[in-house]
């Protein structure tokens, strides 16, 4: 209900407005009407005002149309008059120009020295200096030549003159260089001979200063020589004291032991026994002991104490020699110096030195031999040096006498046709000025003497022109002369000024120009009721756009809710389906294997796959890996559990009922397996190593022979294979191999089949 009442609103407002408009278009007609009439009157009668002013603008526009009619004369006139001028000045200049280089000029002819150039010459005149001027040239270009070709001469001369002196030059530098290279080669000859008397005695400096060096050595070991034989002579002196000491204890105690005998025996007489030593069995007076008896086991102590001093002295003794016999070595190689080591070194390094630079110039002589040589071809080619020069002094001194001679008769030539001092170059140089003076003047003379013509002719045809004409003379016509442009522009404004009479007139005479009132109507009331209108209009469309405004903006609320509610729908939907992915990715929904355990079950079934075949191989067709679905505890393996299929039994076990050997045979097979695995799957990339550590001690005779086989297999394709093992029988089959031993020093590896 709203929405159409404000819609009615608006439509009476709308006829309100509509009607105003008309009212106010209607006053507004008629006042444009009477405002036309009212201008076009007031300019009718201000353009009936400058009437007289046309009227003098159409009599100067006539005469200047009759002055038009003479332009062409009067322009040639005045063009002849202003050509000419410049003309006269020009041919002024150009007669006090050649006047003024006829002064500076050289070697002229009569016919130039005799005209008169105070007024313009005549034109025979100057055509008759002007050839005498030309044939002085070619007597002057004939001479310049001679003069160049003695200049040539000259310059010849002084070229031959400094070859000349470059040749002299190169003989004093030549008879230099052989006198240099002549004390050089004599240089070198003399360290030649001493190099070559040095190599000579090579082998005899050598060996005394190898004999220097020995002697050298010798003295210097004289000190310790002497120092170990003392020590060694104060060893023996202290061994003899030690043994003369051991003598003397085992000599007393074998005396006291034998003064101790009798008491000893006494000791061991038995009242009524035989005794030992006489027989009798009745002993009156046993001696009596008197020092304390000495045991056996002292003798034995003493003796050896004095076999030990004797050995120790008889090597003290040896060493004694010995020290002896090397000091005696040591100073019969040092000779006089043994007393003097510093003399000796001293001797041994002067020795040295001299041996040294005898080598030094002993090396020098294939040098020296090849500079000699080399000086030799230098002393030639110098001496080649030295005639040539001489030669080409000889050649360029006559070389320049010819020149000389030429350019002095070319000169002579020369001063009996000019005169002394003059240059033919110079008078031929002085001559081009005047020449080109005459040239000009000449041109300035004849396009004068066109001018002039031109200017009789011209003023001829315009003083018939003038006879016909409204104007006295020239100057009047040619102050009457307006350019195209300003007659132009002053015909149209006298034409616009009629045209515009006639037009005025016209719109005064129209009829809706009639009947007007004699005041102008009033609009300002019609436009105050349409402004009212309009604004009255201008209120009921603004609430009529908001009420409409408000209708879409309900309608659109409704459609966004509606919207709202098919996305919550879509979005509800849509976040189940992904939950229920989500679940089944992390394996907690069937059948409860995770994303990551089902794509690394596919990688598994393929490395079972290639497993398969090396582990069939290896078991002799026993053992196949299976995958199995079944997980432990809460299905958190599920999808990457293997099993064993026992080809013997049928059944499938686990693979924790396989025996050592078994789970290494099938642990060796995945190996591999994964190995062919990653190699499918890397881009290209091989694996060509495989080391294995242990586990083939598990294996018996038959599964070790069987795995080999398949390492066998595996090296022949091309892969390296590295086993690391104890097993003794992997010896045999294993040629290149590396064996690790250990010891008491530690562990030894020693390389083994290469």
């Amino acid at each position: 209900g709203v929405v159409a009442h404000s819609a009615e609103t608006l439509r009476q407002a709308e006829a309100a407005l509509t009607a105003a408009l008309s009212a106010q278009a209607s006053a507004d007609r008629l006042a444009e009407r009477w405002d036309r009439r009212a201008a076009a009157a007031a300019r009718l009668a201000e353009r009936e005002g400058k009437r007289a002013v046309v009227d003098d603008h159409r009599q100067r526009l006539s005469r200047a149309e009759n002055a038009e009619a003479l332009r062409p004369s009067l322009e040639a006139e005045q063009a002849a008059r202003r050509a000419l001028a410049p003309l006269e000045a020009r041919l002024s200049q150009d007669l006090g120009a050649a006047a003024q280089v006829r002064r500076k000029a050289l070697a002229l002819p009569a016919a130039l020295r005799d005209l008169d150039l105070a007024a313009v010459p005549a034109a025979e005149a100057l055509a008759s200096a002007r050839s005498a001027l030309a044939a002085r040239g070619a007597e002057l270009q004939a001479l310049a030549a001679r003069a160049a070709e003695a200049q040539q001469a000259e310059q010849e001369a002084t070229a031959a003159e400094q070859l000349a002196q470059a040749a002299e030059q190169q003989r004093q530098q030549a008879l230099s260089g052989r006198e240099a290279a002549e004390q050089q080669r004599l240089e070198c000859s003399a360290a030649l001979a001493a190099a070559c008397s040095a190599r000579d005695q090579l082998a005899g400096l050598a060996q005394a200063a190898q004999a220097a060096e020995q002697r050298a050595e010798a003295a210097a070991a004289v000190l310790q020589g002497r120092q170990r034989q003392q020590v060694a002579a104060a060893g023996r002196n202290s061994a003899d004291a030690e043994l003369n000491r051991a003598q003397a204890t085992l000599l007393e105690l074998r005396r006291r032991q034998l003064e101790g005998m009798a008491a000893h025996l006494a000791q061991q007489l038995i009242p009524g026994s035989p005794c030992p030593v006489c027989g009798a069995t009745d002993h009156p007076q046993p001696a009596a002991a008197a020092e304390p008896a000495v045991a056996a086991a002292a003798i034995d102590a003493a003796e050896a104490a004095v076999a030990a001093s004797t050995s120790a002295a008889r090597q003290a003794a040896a060493a004694a020699a010995t020290a002896e016999a090397e000091l005696k070595a040591l100073q019969e190689k040092a000779g006089s110096a043994a007393d003097d080591p510093v003399a000796a070194r001293q001797a041994a390094a002067e020795a040295s030195t001299a041996l040294h630079e005898a080598r030094q110039r002993a090396a020098q002589v294939e040098a020296l031999q090849a500079q000699i040589a080399k000086q030799e071809r230098a002393g030639q080619a110098l001496e080649q040096q030295l005639q040539a020069a001489i030669t080409a002094l000889a050649l360029q001194q006559q070389s320049a006498a010819s020149a000389r001679q030429r350019a002095a008769g070319l000169r002579a030539v020369i001063r009996e046709a000019l005169g002394e001092g003059v240059e033919p170059a110079a008078a031929l140089r002085s001559l081009e000025p005047l020449s080109t003076a005459l040239r000009t003047m000449a041109a300035s003379a004849e396009a004068a003497a066109r001018c002039r013509s031109q200017l009789e002719q011209a003023s001829s045809r315009l003083a018939a022109e003038l006879a016909d004409s409204p104007f006295r003379d020239g100057e009047a016509a040619a102050a009457a002369l307006w350019d195209a442009a300003r007659r132009q522009e002053l015909a149209q404004r006298i034409q616009a000024y009629e045209r515009e009479l006639i037009e005025l007139r016209g719109l005064l005479a129209a009829a809706d120009l009639q009947d007007l009132p004699e005041q102008r109507p009033d609009t300002a009331a019609a436009q105050g009721a349409a402004q009212a209108a309009d604004a009255r209009r201008s209120q009921a469309l603004g609430d009529a756009t908001r009420v409409q405004a408000a209708q879409v903006e309900l309608q659109r609320l409704a459609e966004e809710h509606h919207q709202a509610l098919q996305l919550q729908l879509a979005t509800r939907q849509q976040a189940q389906l992904l939950a229920g992915v989500a679940e089944r990715c992390q394996g907690k929904a069937a059948p409860y294997i995770s994303l990551q355990r089902w794509v690394l079950s596919a990688y598994l079934a393929e490395i079972c796959q290639h497993a398969n075949q090396r582990l069939t191989l290896m078991t002799s067709g026993r053992y196949q890996l299976r995958l199995s679905d079944e997980g432990g505890r809460g299905g958190r393996q599920a999808g990457l559990g293997l099993r064993v299929l026992d080809a013997y039994t049928g059944e499938e076990r686990e693979v924790s009922s396989l025996s050592g050997g078994e789970t290494f045979q099938a642990s060796l097979a995945l190996a591999l397996g994964v190995a062919e695995t990653v190699q499918a799957h890397a881009g290209g990339v091989h694996l060509d190593a495989l080391f294995i550590d242990e586990g083939f001690g598990s294996l018996d005779p038959d599964n070790l022979q069987l795995a080999m086989d398949e390492l066998e297999r595996l090296r022949a394709g091309g892969r390296l294979i590295g086993v690391i093992s104890h097993v003794a029988a992997l010896r045999e089959r294993i040629r290149a191999r590396i064996e690790v031993s250990s010891g008491e020093r530690g562990s030894t590896a020693r390389v083994c089949g290469v």
